[in-house]
């Protein structure tokens, strides 16, 4: 969002911001949705990608700062990179 001077998932309401960033990051699986609590495993998920995808949004960053803000931005929280180990990505 510092790159862009705006945010990357904006929307005017929970539910459309979620979709905003079904949008980028792609849908999730169902086994994903169970980490957004409760509810969101019954969500019905168009079939397809309508992606915008992160390289659309931040042709800046090359591929290891669209590595790194992808492991960041993983669904799931088991899955997703930590702290420790984004301060040692080769991006940085």
């Amino acid at each position: 969002e510092m790159l862009l001077g705006s945010p990357i998932f904006y929307g005017f309401d929970p539910a459309n911001q979620l979709f905003t960033m079904f949008k980028v990051l792609g849908f999730p699986s169902r086994s994903q949705l169970s980490y957004l609590g409760s509810g969101y495993d019954q969500l019905v998920l168009p079939k397809g990608q309508m992606r915008a995808t992160l390289r659309d949004k931040l042709p800046c960053l090359g591929e290891e700062g669209h590595d790194l803000l992808r492991r960041l931005l993983d669904w799931c929280p088991n899955s997703r990179i930590s702290a420790a180990q984004a301060l040692q990505h080769p991006y940085l």
